[in-house]
Protein backbone atom coordinates (compact mmCIF):
# COMPACT_ATOMS: atom_id res chain seq x y z
CA UNK A 1 0.00 0.00 0.00
CA UNK A 2 1.57 3.33 -1.15
CA UNK A 3 1.89 5.74 1.89
CA UNK A 4 -0.48 9.25 1.82
CA UNK A 5 1.89 12.27 1.27
CA UNK A 6 1.14 13.16 5.56
CA UNK A 7 1.68 9.43 6.19
CA UNK A 8 5.29 10.00 4.78
CA UNK A 9 8.46 10.37 7.59
CA UNK A 10 5.72 11.63 10.93
CA UNK A 11 8.54 12.10 13.39
CA UNK A 12 10.87 13.44 10.97
CA UNK A 13 13.32 15.92 12.79
CA UNK A 14 11.21 15.78 16.03
CA UNK A 15 14.23 14.68 18.20
CA UNK A 16 15.93 17.27 20.80
CA UNK A 17 18.87 16.53 22.11
CA UNK A 18 20.64 17.92 24.87
CA UNK A 19 24.28 17.51 26.24
CA UNK A 20 26.16 18.82 28.95
CA UNK A 21 30.02 17.81 29.89
CA UNK A 22 29.16 14.26 30.36
CA UNK A 23 29.13 14.46 26.34
CA UNK A 24 32.69 15.46 26.10
CA UNK A 25 33.95 13.28 28.89
CA UNK A 26 32.25 10.52 27.58
CA UNK A 27 34.08 10.81 24.01
CA UNK A 28 37.40 10.79 25.80
CA UNK A 29 38.13 15.02 26.42
CA UNK A 30 39.13 16.23 29.84
CA UNK A 31 36.94 18.99 29.78
CA UNK A 32 36.01 18.87 33.40
CA UNK A 33 36.37 21.69 35.72
CA UNK A 34 38.74 19.77 37.62
CA UNK A 35 40.90 19.09 34.21
CA UNK A 36 40.91 23.41 34.20
CA UNK A 37 42.40 23.77 37.57
CA UNK A 38 45.26 21.38 37.63
CA UNK A 39 46.03 22.36 34.47
CA UNK A 40 48.96 25.11 33.48
CA UNK A 41 46.01 27.41 32.44
CA UNK A 42 44.75 28.10 35.79
CA UNK A 43 45.66 31.80 36.16
CA UNK A 44 46.06 32.06 40.32
CA UNK A 45 48.59 31.03 42.49
CA UNK A 46 48.73 31.54 46.85
CA UNK A 47 49.83 35.71 45.69
CA UNK A 48 48.43 36.41 42.27
CA UNK A 49 44.40 37.25 42.91
CA UNK A 50 42.31 39.59 44.66
CA UNK A 51 39.87 38.09 46.95
CA UNK A 52 37.54 36.33 44.42
CA UNK A 53 40.48 34.43 42.86
CA UNK A 54 42.26 33.80 46.03
CA UNK A 55 39.27 31.96 47.02
CA UNK A 56 38.07 30.49 43.98
CA UNK A 57 42.25 29.14 44.38
CA UNK A 58 41.82 28.29 47.81
CA UNK A 59 38.73 26.01 47.62
CA UNK A 60 40.02 23.92 44.11
CA UNK A 61 43.57 23.71 44.43
CA UNK A 62 43.97 23.69 48.56
CA UNK A 63 41.06 22.44 49.34
CA UNK A 64 40.74 19.99 45.91
CA UNK A 65 37.29 21.27 45.43
CA UNK A 66 36.44 21.50 41.85
CA UNK A 67 33.08 22.58 41.57
CA UNK A 68 33.67 26.15 39.87
CA UNK A 69 30.17 27.57 39.07
CA UNK A 70 29.18 26.57 42.89
CA UNK A 71 32.36 28.02 44.27
CA UNK A 72 31.68 31.14 42.65
CA UNK A 73 28.19 31.04 43.86
CA UNK A 74 28.89 30.28 47.41
CA UNK A 75 31.61 33.26 47.09
CA UNK A 76 29.00 35.92 45.65
CA UNK A 77 26.70 34.96 48.58
CA UNK A 78 28.83 35.80 51.14
CA UNK A 79 30.89 38.85 49.49
CA UNK A 80 29.44 42.02 51.60
CA UNK A 81 29.61 45.47 50.13
CA UNK A 82 32.90 46.17 48.47
CA UNK A 83 34.60 49.26 47.91
CA UNK A 84 34.70 50.15 43.53
CA UNK A 85 38.64 48.87 44.19
CA UNK A 86 38.07 45.71 45.25
CA UNK A 87 34.96 45.38 43.06
CA UNK A 88 37.15 46.05 40.09
CA UNK A 89 39.52 43.42 41.85
CA UNK A 90 37.36 40.97 41.45
CA UNK A 91 36.16 41.77 38.53
CA UNK A 92 39.60 41.08 36.50
CA UNK A 93 40.02 38.00 38.68
CA UNK A 94 37.13 36.56 37.23
CA UNK A 95 37.63 37.73 33.24
CA UNK A 96 40.82 35.50 34.37
CA UNK A 97 39.04 32.49 35.12
CA UNK A 98 36.73 33.17 31.88
CA UNK A 99 40.00 33.54 29.87
CA UNK A 100 42.03 30.40 31.27
CA UNK A 101 38.71 28.27 30.97
CA UNK A 102 38.59 29.26 27.31
CA UNK A 103 42.32 29.20 26.49
CA UNK A 104 42.81 25.74 28.29
CA UNK A 105 39.82 24.18 26.79
CA UNK A 106 41.08 25.47 23.08
CA UNK A 107 44.13 24.13 23.87
CA UNK A 108 42.76 20.45 23.72
CA UNK A 109 42.62 18.39 20.75
CA UNK A 110 39.27 17.14 19.39
CA UNK A 111 39.79 15.51 16.61
CA UNK A 112 39.71 11.83 17.86
CA UNK A 113 36.79 11.41 20.02
CA UNK A 114 36.14 8.16 21.55
CA UNK A 115 34.61 6.78 18.71
CA UNK A 116 33.03 4.08 21.01
CA UNK A 117 31.65 5.54 23.11
CA UNK A 118 27.59 5.78 24.06
CA UNK A 119 27.90 9.38 22.77
CA UNK A 120 29.80 8.52 19.81
CA UNK A 121 27.43 5.96 18.79
CA UNK A 122 24.02 7.66 20.06
CA UNK A 123 25.33 10.76 17.90
CA UNK A 124 25.77 8.49 15.11
CA UNK A 125 22.55 6.49 15.54
CA UNK A 126 20.22 10.60 15.92
CA UNK A 127 22.21 11.33 12.88
CA UNK A 128 20.74 8.77 10.56
CA UNK A 129 17.36 10.36 10.88
CA UNK A 130 16.15 11.59 7.90
CA UNK A 131 15.87 15.00 9.34
CA UNK A 132 18.54 15.39 11.73
CA UNK A 133 17.57 16.56 15.65
CA UNK A 134 17.69 19.84 16.88
CA UNK A 135 20.83 20.53 19.15
CA UNK A 136 21.16 22.34 22.60
CA UNK A 137 23.99 22.05 24.83
CA UNK A 138 25.55 23.73 27.39
CA UNK A 139 29.03 22.85 26.73
CA UNK A 140 31.25 25.41 24.88
CA UNK A 141 32.98 22.79 22.80
CA UNK A 142 32.46 23.15 18.61
CA UNK A 143 30.10 20.09 18.39
CA UNK A 144 30.33 21.01 14.87
CA UNK A 145 34.01 19.60 14.89
CA UNK A 146 33.87 17.17 17.29
CA UNK A 147 30.47 15.78 14.75
CA UNK A 148 32.39 15.84 12.05
CA UNK A 149 35.47 13.74 13.33
CA UNK A 150 32.69 11.24 14.16
CA UNK A 151 31.75 11.17 10.50
CA UNK A 152 28.04 13.33 11.34
CA UNK A 153 27.51 16.61 9.90
CA UNK A 154 25.25 18.46 12.98
CA UNK A 155 25.19 22.09 12.02
CA UNK A 156 21.61 22.59 13.85
CA UNK A 157 23.31 23.43 17.13
CA UNK A 158 22.29 25.92 19.94
CA UNK A 159 24.88 26.74 22.26
CA UNK A 160 23.12 28.00 25.57
CA UNK A 161 26.34 29.19 27.28
CA UNK A 162 28.00 30.28 24.17
CA UNK A 163 31.10 28.30 22.08
CA UNK A 164 34.61 28.62 22.51
CA UNK A 165 34.46 28.98 18.51
CA UNK A 166 32.89 32.30 18.88
CA UNK A 167 34.65 33.15 21.85
CA UNK A 168 31.70 34.30 23.67
CA UNK A 169 31.49 31.70 26.58
CA UNK A 170 29.21 32.48 29.57
CA UNK A 171 30.67 31.55 33.16
CA UNK A 172 28.51 32.28 35.94
CA UNK A 173 25.88 31.18 38.52
CA UNK A 174 22.12 30.59 37.90
CA UNK A 175 19.39 33.07 39.10
CA UNK A 176 18.50 31.13 42.40
CA UNK A 177 21.66 31.84 44.02
CA UNK A 178 21.26 35.22 46.09
CA UNK A 179 24.45 37.50 44.91
CA UNK A 180 25.66 40.45 47.05
CA UNK A 181 25.36 43.63 44.89
CA UNK A 182 28.66 43.92 44.82
CA UNK A 183 29.46 40.17 42.93
CA UNK A 184 26.15 40.40 40.32
CA UNK A 185 27.90 40.60 37.56
CA UNK A 186 28.36 36.35 38.71
CA UNK A 187 25.15 35.66 37.49
CA UNK A 188 24.90 34.50 33.86
CA UNK A 189 21.97 36.67 33.25
CA UNK A 190 24.39 39.34 33.55
CA UNK A 191 26.35 37.98 30.38
CA UNK A 192 25.43 39.48 27.10
CA UNK A 193 26.19 36.67 25.09
CA UNK A 194 23.19 34.28 27.31
CA UNK A 195 20.27 32.88 25.57
CA UNK A 196 18.63 30.11 26.46
CA UNK A 197 15.04 30.76 25.52
CA UNK A 198 15.05 28.40 22.45
CA UNK A 199 15.64 25.90 25.10
CA UNK A 200 12.96 26.19 27.43
CA UNK A 201 10.32 26.47 24.26
CA UNK A 202 11.94 23.66 22.51
CA UNK A 203 10.90 20.67 24.96
CA UNK A 204 7.25 21.31 24.42
CA UNK A 205 7.85 20.77 20.54
CA UNK A 206 9.73 17.60 20.54
CA UNK A 207 8.42 14.34 21.19
CA UNK A 208 12.09 12.32 21.94
CA UNK A 209 14.10 14.18 24.36
CA UNK A 210 17.57 12.44 24.95
CA UNK A 211 19.53 14.58 27.77
CA UNK A 212 23.26 13.56 28.13
CA UNK A 213 25.59 14.34 30.58
CA UNK A 214 23.47 16.64 32.83
CA UNK A 215 23.09 16.39 36.22
CA UNK A 216 19.80 18.29 36.67
CA UNK A 217 21.23 19.69 39.80
CA UNK A 218 19.83 23.12 41.20
CA UNK A 219 22.02 24.67 38.43
CA UNK A 220 19.82 22.81 35.67
CA UNK A 221 16.55 23.65 37.53
CA UNK A 222 15.95 27.04 35.60
CA UNK A 223 15.82 25.14 32.32
CA UNK A 224 14.30 21.84 33.03
CA UNK A 225 12.22 22.61 35.90
CA UNK A 226 8.57 23.73 33.73
CA UNK A 227 9.05 20.67 31.55
CA UNK A 228 9.20 18.21 33.97
CA UNK A 229 6.56 19.37 36.39
CA UNK A 230 4.07 19.61 33.06
CA UNK A 231 5.13 15.82 32.04
CA UNK A 232 3.97 14.79 36.00
CA UNK A 233 0.89 17.17 35.73
CA UNK A 234 -0.11 14.47 32.42
CA UNK A 235 0.07 17.90 29.93
CA UNK A 236 1.49 14.88 27.52
CA UNK A 237 -0.70 12.44 27.16
CA UNK A 238 -1.57 10.10 23.83
CA UNK A 239 -0.04 10.81 20.70
CA UNK A 240 1.95 14.10 22.52
CA UNK A 241 3.44 11.27 24.95
CA UNK A 242 7.27 12.05 25.09
CA UNK A 243 9.89 9.55 25.21
CA UNK A 244 12.72 10.79 27.34
CA UNK A 245 16.29 9.39 28.17
CA UNK A 246 18.68 10.59 30.34
CA UNK A 247 22.31 9.00 29.80
CA UNK A 248 24.63 9.36 32.97
CA UNK A 249 28.21 7.67 34.30
CA UNK A 250 27.22 5.28 37.15
CA UNK A 251 24.55 4.01 39.54
CA UNK A 252 25.75 6.78 41.99
CA UNK A 253 24.73 9.33 39.81
CA UNK A 254 21.62 8.01 38.05
CA UNK A 255 20.31 8.20 42.10
CA UNK A 256 21.86 11.59 42.39
CA UNK A 257 19.37 12.64 38.86
CA UNK A 258 16.46 10.95 40.61
CA UNK A 259 16.97 13.07 43.78
CA UNK A 260 17.21 16.57 41.49
CA UNK A 261 13.86 15.39 39.77
CA UNK A 262 12.01 14.90 42.96
CA UNK A 263 13.36 18.45 44.08
CA UNK A 264 12.12 19.73 40.70
CA UNK A 265 8.50 18.13 40.95
CA UNK A 266 6.86 15.97 43.93
CA UNK A 267 5.73 13.35 41.23
CA UNK A 268 8.34 11.47 40.33
CA UNK A 269 6.00 8.37 39.85
CA UNK A 270 3.94 10.25 37.84
CA UNK A 271 6.60 11.31 35.41
CA UNK A 272 7.09 7.74 34.70
CA UNK A 273 3.77 7.08 34.32
CA UNK A 274 2.90 9.49 32.25
CA UNK A 275 5.75 9.32 30.14
CA UNK A 276 8.26 7.08 28.11
CA UNK A 277 11.33 7.65 31.14
CA UNK A 278 14.55 6.46 31.60
CA UNK A 279 17.94 6.83 32.75
CA UNK A 280 21.05 5.27 31.24
CA UNK A 281 24.42 4.40 32.86
CA UNK A 282 27.18 4.95 30.46
CA UNK A 283 30.13 3.37 32.69
CA UNK A 284 31.29 -0.28 31.60
CA UNK A 285 28.60 -0.93 29.09
CA UNK A 286 26.38 -1.71 32.59
CA UNK A 287 23.17 -0.85 30.37
CA UNK A 288 23.76 -1.77 27.02
CA UNK A 289 20.91 -3.25 25.94
CA UNK A 290 19.17 0.08 26.76
CA UNK A 291 21.55 1.83 25.17
CA UNK A 292 20.38 -0.20 22.15
CA UNK A 293 16.86 0.38 22.59
CA UNK A 294 17.54 4.21 22.46
CA UNK A 295 19.76 3.31 18.84
CA UNK A 296 16.66 1.38 17.20
CA UNK A 297 14.35 4.07 18.14
CA UNK A 298 16.27 6.85 16.85
CA UNK A 299 16.99 4.46 13.91
CA UNK A 300 13.10 3.65 12.94
CA UNK A 301 11.50 7.11 13.50
CA UNK A 302 12.63 7.84 9.13
CA UNK A 303 10.84 4.83 8.28
CA UNK A 304 7.91 5.11 5.93
CA UNK A 305 4.00 4.85 7.28
CA UNK A 306 2.40 2.52 5.42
Amino acid sequence: MEAECNELFPNEGNTLLVFGNGLDVDLGFPTTYKDYFLSNFFPFNEHSCHALGHYVYKKGVREKWYDLENILAEYGSKVGDLNEKEVQGDKEDYQKIVQGLSNYLKSLDYRQPKIDSVAANILRAANDQLVPPTIYTFNYTDLESISAALGTGYTNIHHVHGCLKNNDIVLGVGEYVKLGSSASYLHKTSCMEYNSGGLLNAFDTYDTIIIFGLSLSQVDYPYFEDFFQDVASRRYMGEKRKYIRIFTYDEKSRLEILDNLRGMNSGLIKLRGYSDFGIIRTKDDIDAMKVQDVIEHLSVRWELAV
